[in-house]
This record gives C-alpha cells, sequence and structure tokens, in this order.
C-alpha cells in the first residue's frame, strides 16, 4: 500500500512517499508561506526522485489543522483534487496526532502545542502503548494558564512539542517544573512523513473517506471571519 501525503498546515510545506511503513521519500521546507506555489511541484520532483506514478498511489493523506487556516485550505484542497481527479481515497491526519507520532519513544503523556496567538493553544494529550496512541485529551484550544492548571494536577510527565513550546517553554517549564521535558527542536514541526505514517496505521484499520468528506479541522473561526463577523455586527447596529 503507497500513500502520498501533504504537510501545509504551518510554515512547514512537505510531501512524502510511503509504502507500507518505509519512507520511500520526502521533500520538506520551512521558508515562508508560499505553499500554493510550492507543494505540486514538490509532489512531482518527490515522484520523479522515486520513479513513482499518481496512478500508484493508493491514496492520499492531508494534515487537515489545527494550524494556518491558509495553508490548511491549500493542502487539504490539493489532496481532494487529486484524490477526486483519480478516484482514490483519502485519509484526515490532525496536526497534533502528526506532532505526537514524532515522539512515540518517550515513555509518558505527549503533548503536542500550536500556537493560536493572545496565549491561545491547539493542544491535546497522547500516551503511546502497546503499539498504539491512546488519546487522553482531544484537541480542543485552552488558554496556556488553563491548560497549566490541568496538566498540573495531574500525576505525570509531559513532553511538549510544537511551535507553541517556543514561545511559551520558559513559562511552561515555570508552571510545571520537573513535569515538562521538552523535544527537540527538529521536532517542533509537523513533517509529511509523521502525516504518512499516522495516515498508514489510519489505512491498516480501514479509517479512509472520500475526497468529498475531508474538512479542514478548525477549532476556532478564522480572523477573516470574525472581523466578517464584528463588521455584520457594526452595520446591524447602525
Amino acid at each position: 500500500m503507497k500513500c502520498l501525503a501533504m504537510e501545509s498546515s504551518s510554515m512547514v510545506a512537505a510531501v512524502a512517499l510511503m509504502e507500507r511503513n518505509r519512507l520511500v521519500g520526502e521533500i520538506r521546507t520551512h521558508y515562508k508561506k508560499t505553499h500554493s506555489e510550492r507543494l505540486l511541484p514538490m509532489m512531482d520532483q518527490l515522484l520523479t526522485s522515486c520513479e513513482s506514478t499518481l496512478q500508484e498511489v493508493d491514496f492520499f493523506a492531508a494534515n487537515i489543522g489545527p494550524g494556518s487556516f491558509t495553508g490548511i485550505r491549500i493542502g487539504t484542497g490539493t489532496v481532494k483534487g487529486l484524490a477526486h481527479a483519480l478516484q482514490k481515497p483519502v485519509v484526515a491526519v490532525n496536526s497534533l496526532e502528526a506532532l505526537a507520532a514524532q515522539n512515540a519513544h518517550y515513555h509518558g503523556w505527549c503533548i503536542p502545542m500550536i500556537d493560536a496567538q493572545k496565549n491561545l493553544v491547539y493542544t491535546a494529550a497522547y500516551e503511546f502503548q502497546n503499539g498504539e496512541w491512546v488519546t487522553h485529551q482531544p484537541p480542543d484550544v485552552f488558554h496556556l494558564l488553563e491548560w497549566m492548571e490541568i496538566l498540573k494536577k495531574m500525576n505525570h510527565s509531559f513532553l511538549f512539542s510544537g511551535d507553541a513550546v517556543e514561545i511559551h517553554g520558559q513559562r511552561i517549564k515555570s508552571y510545571l517544573g520537573q513535569q515538562a521535558v521538552f523535544a527537540d527542536p527538529l521536532h517542533n514541526a509537523p513533517s509529511a512523513a509523521s502525516v504518512a505514517l499516522c495516515a498508514m496505521k489510519k489505512a491498516e484499520k480501514n479509517q479512509f473517506i472520500s475526497s468529498a468528506e475531508m474538512r479542514p479541522l478548525y477549532l476556532r473561526t478564522s480572523q477573516a471571519e470574525r472581523a466578517w463577523k464584528q463588521k455584520q455586527e457594526e452595520m446591524k447596529g447602525k
């Protein structure tokens, strides 16, 4: 079984090709949000380098978020278009489980955290047990202090990863002390390889969806939507 996965939920733009549990290849950049210009050329380059074709891909996978609203729409839209054109199934992977998958070696709770601005974080809590991920807290958005209070009450050690760690690392350490450890900086952004790995595990459980069913995971409205709603309210008040 061969999977082509795309990552575009952050500054990272990446494409990976995985066959069974072997990463055949990955192309990844972490520079500017030009995903609309990069993803398809990356895909073509990757398939050519790996001597493969789109027709040989069994299913597609994309990071559906949370993260950059624009990036998520580009990645999911690209995968939906390819899957629809080729009549192939898709697998949806959220960015928090993709981050956690990069730290499966950790014996404790993995806490991926993505910056949602204004001291808010997209986060979840996972633990790798007997080859499977156990979800202790499903993806949600919290104020950082609220999330720290929740974790502080638990008698566990936590491995933090994600771009929010780069912003709030000192505060996390001050709140949780020795309960908190931090992933290698290389693991603070999801990769297409981790998206593909998560997708493969879901494919083994037949967790496929159609291209029409794939939806971005938005845990809160985008800035554009909030601005539009505010404008509508102001117009009603006039």
